[in-house]
């Protein structure tokens, strides 16, 4: 599973799911490319219920202001 998402403040944050397991993060560009939508990229393995929880996660980040917008893909497809 993908996520994509836009930061709007430099912050970490801890994943506390059950159920979910953290692969990897990283830009979705090249240094010396254009920016795609989405800039920023997390990857996991997770099952139904924890994929709920993550959705709840990050919508709760973007509530916050930590985060403009994200989204959430079995593909790696970070545009809009």
């Amino acid at each position: 599973m993908f996520v994509f998402y836009n930061l709007r403040k430099k912050e970490t944050w801890k994943y506390n799911i059950d159920g979910l397991i953290w692969i990897g993060s990283g830009r979705t560009y090249p240094i010396q490319r254009d920016i795609p939508y989405y800039s920023r990229e997390e990857q996991f393995i997770c099952n139904e219920e924890s994929l709920g929880k993550l959705i709840l996660f990050f919508e709760n980040l973007k509530n916050a202001g930590v985060i403009e917008n994200f989204k959430i893909s079995e593909i790696y497809d970070p545009s809009q």
